[in-house]
């Protein structure tokens, strides 16, 4: 399964929720490919290119927790900085995998 930027946009108190729907959509040893946000945000931008828009974020130490909580291992976990519009974002790529339990 892939999640390239849409975690950001939902609320952050529902990204362990949201994991835990992952690992059980995925089969024992299938993996999940995601970028994820690493700013801490939550809130709502007024003006992004053009129009409102809604972003959330934990730092990479909570998205590894809340990974490992939702019974994914981590196989791939890099931060990459990429240049947006309005500055620097800062974004944790993970692979992670659903381990035989």
């Amino acid at each position: 399964m892939t999640a390239f930027y849409s975690i950001a946009h939902v609320p952050r108190g529902q990204h362990g929720l949201l994991f835990r729907r992952i690992a059980t959509w995925l089969r024992p040893g299938g993996h999940l490919l995601a970028s994820l946000s690493c700013g801490g945000d939550d809130g709502t931008v007024d003006d992004w290119l053009g129009t409102p828009m809604f972003f959330s974020s934990h730092d990479t130490q909570t998205n590894r927790r809340l990974l490992a909580e939702a019974g994914l291992t981590i196989v791939v976990d890099e931060a990459v900085t990429m240049q947006e519009p309005e500055g620097p974002a800062i974004f944790q790529w993970v692979i992670a995998i659903k381990l035989d339990h």
